[in-house]
């Protein structure tokens, strides 16, 4: 079976290169090496007629449904059977005015679905300050401590709130955290993994910011019994890049920056704009350590 239609085509090539990008997901991780990168390309550009074999394989790639690629291609006309789609995508996005929308539509809510995406909605509305979102924040750690086994959807949850939550908070979700990776080892996507991925290296940024050399231990020993399992590029590039930031913080010699700097060299090819930002957080921490003359 094909989607043919040249409208619909665009539509939906269009809508997943949207997603896509969102979630920050190059052409090459996409292609897995089970399509080419310009099959990718012309499919995002309403070329190629695809199969919805091929599609669902795509989709599965960026951790899109079916049903969430259709409610995006349809800009979000079915609010109520998507839940937690325009939430996620506002999110990623950094989508002021959805966001407004989504914490207005749930404000006096009382269901748990209701709840979470209100104040997932507050902690990213910029109206808001810090100070202001600590409710909301503990909110959704009282939610993730409560369930007994986490799936998809906490790890993501997890991922957004970590900013917001204390390193003590933090260290507490990290073994349910890495227990969702490995129980869902078998059909977890990469993206999911990305998440994982996203999160360590937040934690070690913030536990390092703070001087916890300890707990960055603790971390990193977490990325490693995951990474040995799940073979993730992803997920070993932020291991072997918090790993070498980690052993500078213990010995900030010049000799130590090098690995650091090789480090991020691999992502580049890997994600360019992953990239980037671990770059961003060692320029960080140089300043940080007043080293900034060494580098």
């Amino acid at each position: 079976m094909f989607l043919s239609t040249t409208p619909e085509k665009m539509k939906i090539g269009q809508t997943f290169k949207r997603l896509r990008l969102d979630k920050h997901f190059t052409m090459k991780e996409v292609a897995a090496g089970e399509v080419s990168r310009s099959f990718v390309y012309k499919f995002e550009q309403g070329e190629y007629d695809i199969s919805v074999s091929k599609l669902l394989f795509l989709l599965n790639r960026i951790g899109v449904s079916f049903d969430e690629l259709m409610i995006a291609a349809n800009n979000y006309e079915n609010y109520e059977d998507s839940f937690f789609v325009n939430l996620f995508l506002a999110i990623e996005s950094k989508n002021q005015k959805k966001l407004a929308e989504l914490a207005e539509l749930n404000h006096h809510g009382s269901s748990l679905t209701e709840q979470l995406v209100y104040s997932l909605a507050v902690l990213f509305l910029d109206t808001n300050g810090d100070s202001g979102k600590k409710d909301e924040a503990a909110f959704i750690f009282h939610y993730l401590t409560s369930v007994a086994t986490w799936t998809r959807f906490e790890l993501q949850v997890f991922n957004y709130v970590m900013p917001y939550i204390t390193s003590d908070e933090q260290l507490s979700l990290l073994s349910k955290s890495r227990d969702c990776v490995l129980n869902y080892k078998n059909s977890l996507n990469d993206l999911y993994i990305n998440y994982f991925s996203y999160i360590v290296v937040g934690m070690v940024h913030s536990l390092l910011q703070q001087n916890k050399i300890t707990a960055s231990h603790q971390v990193i020993t977490t990325i490693e019994e995951v990474r040995e399992v799940t073979g993730n590029e992803r997920l070993t590039a932020s291991f072997n890049f918090v790993q070498a930031l980690v052993q500078f913080y213990e010995d900030s010699s010049a000799e130590k920056i090098g690995p650091v700097l090789e480090s991020i060299t691999p992502i580049v090819q890997l994600n360019n704009k992953y990239a980037r930002q671990l770059e961003k957080i060692w320029d960080y921490h140089i300043r940080h350590l007043n080293l900034s003359d060494q580098v």
